[in-house]
């Protein structure tokens, strides 16, 4: 798939009504269970009061709102993305937690709008993976972000380390005749093998670049039935992958998900543990 190709599925990917209405509904869930998403990216960059925060792929808000609370009224968060309805459910959140230090902004990170060395973090939440051209928006991150302005990106990790995807995910794999997906193309597990998003980071010029996989706890506030209608209306990529099946194999796959599932049900909450991997470093 050549970039430009790239391009245009993410943009059709992220911009589908159905999609912003499903990442809509579902956000204050979604809010809950990723909290310790941003607690991790917060704590990496040592975020402090009055930093100016650049965040990329914000969708519905998080972790730019996380980041406005942690910045204070005298820091700024500049939340972007590529679909004005999900920055429109975005500002919507924002309001109503009561922040006033965050703005909007569609943006396409391969083309950043803004002036050279004016942010102190960029930072993305499983937005890094479906950079088309990831050199082009590595030099744009590093072109906005200050001398010794930091970066902190997450990524999905492997899938042999998190029981998330074991659950949900790899009881359709097995059962599907989805070709894989061609190097270096957008996709959720781009940068699962550790190592692959640092050298990428390197290249683009980036120092004191760091990775690590870390297994976190996605908390769903909810059952395991609805954790799995949810990553299903919002997890677009994916939808090929369920909806290959037939009836038969799309059943099977979800009766296998609801047993993995079952142990993690605490009567309130689906706890899965995730393995997400963090790059960070310096420009």
């Amino acid at each position: 798939m050549n970039i430009i190709d790239a391009k245009a599925l993410v943009l059709r990917e992220w911009t589908d009504s159905a999609t912003i209405d499903a990442w809509t509904r579902w956000h204050p869930k979604i809010q809950i269970q990723m909290q310790s998403f941003a607690d991790e990216m917060i704590g990496i960059v040592g975020t402090k009061a009055g930093m100016h925060i650049l965040d990329l792929a914000s969708g519905t808000g998080e972790p730019a709102i996380s980041f406005a609370r942690a910045v204070g009224a005298s820091g700024k968060v500049m939340a972007t993305d590529l679909s004005a309805g999900m920055l429109a459910a975005a500002a919507k959140n924002a309001m109503q937690a009561g922040l006033e230090n965050i703005e909007f902004r569609q943006v396409d990170a391969h083309e950043l709008p803004f002036e050279d060395a004016i942010f102190d973090v960029v930072t993305s939440r499983l937005g890094v993976m479906y950079f088309a051209d990831s050199q082009q928006a590595f030099a744009e991150i590093r072109r906005v972000l200050k001398p010794g302005g930091q970066f902190v990106l997450a990524a999905w990790g492997p899938i042999e380390s998190s029981p998330y995807f074991l659950s949900l995910v790899v009881p359709f794999v097995k059962r599907a005749s989805v070709p894989p997906p061609q190097p270096g193309s957008p996709q959720p597990l781009r940068y699962a093998v550790p190592g692959t998003l640092a050298e990428e980071l390197r290249i683009a010029g980036f120092s004191q670049v760091n990775e690590d996989v870390r297994v976190i706890n996605l908390a769903w506030p909810g059952t395991p039935t609805e954790l799995f209608q949810h990553l299903y209306d919002i997890a677009v990529p994916m939808r090929p992958l369920f909806d290959g099946l037939t009836p038969d194999l799309f059943k099977a796959a979800r009766d296998e998900v609801d047993s993995a599932l079952a142990p993690h049900f605490d009567g309130q909450c689906t706890i899965t543990p995730a393995a997400i991997l963090f790059a960070w470093g310096i420009r």
